[in-house]
């Protein structure tokens, strides 16, 4: 067996053995590497986010959707469903700050 590069977070014993948790882990040292080839892509950091949000990893998954959120805002501006995802997976997080769009502003737009 291939041993990953990366710790995986701690959890419980019971999520560690569910299916949705075992391809995430193998999908998110793919997801990592993306992110190391093509830093400034916005879709590949926000996969990573997301991922690192289905194993708990709240804070690596906040720093990725916020990076995915400046990039798309720098590439496109407020109005544009590439944004609005970002706003999303942020909500997702409960972390979403006074800093960035509200998603009324742009998710609401495109849901």
């Amino acid at each position: 067996m291939r041993r990953l590069s990366w710790p995986p977070p701690k959890r419980p014993i019971s999520a560690a053995r569910s299916p949705r948790t075992k391809s995430a882990i193998g999908a998110y040292g793919h997801a990592r590497q993306a992110v190391r080839l093509a830093p400034d892509n916005s879709r590949y950091r926000s996969g990573a986010g997301k991922l690192a949000r289905i194993l708990g990893d709240y804070q690596i998954a906040k720093d990725d959707s916020e990076q995915a959120l400046a990039i798309d805002l720098k590439a496109y501006g407020e109005d544009h469903p590439d944004v609005a995802r970002d706003c999303r997976s942020l909500e997702k997080l409960g972390m979403h700050s006074e800093n960035t769009i509200r998603p009324s502003t742009s998710a609401q737009k495109f849901s």
